[in-house]
């Protein structure tokens, strides 16, 4: 048997709040090792700053209202913030605050 995986599918159940959720994967071409560390890295998330929380939940809100929500919500995941200024200027500071490492708070 070779040691790289065609086609590895694991499910795992999440830890936390949501105990009896789950999450499922299908890696094709990886060792049983690398897989193992994607799990790992699903079931131990890095702890969520709280600004960051609020700065993600700011730009959901903002993103439902707007006709280009994804297209925002993709330029704000990958941290374009220079984007969000010029593309859409009505965005709340709030999408900014935590998430932007350059923002500075209006006075």
């Amino acid at each position: 048997m070779s040691n790289a995986l065609q086609e590895f599918t694991v499910t795992i159940a999440a830890r936390g709040d949501h105990e009896n959720s789950a999450a499922e994967a299908i890696h094709h071409g990886l060792t049983a090792a690398h897989a193992a560390g994607y799990i790992e890295s699903w079931t131990d998330p890095e702890p969520v700053e709280e600004g960051d929380e609020d700065a993600a939940c700011a730009a959901i809100a903002f993103a439902l209202k707007d006709m280009e929500g994804m297209a925002f919500l993709r330029c704000w995941n990958d941290g374009d913030f220079d984007s969000i200024r010029r593309e859409w200027p009505e965005a709340p500071e709030a999408v900014f605050i935590g998430a932007d490492p350059l923002h500075t708070p209006a006075s």
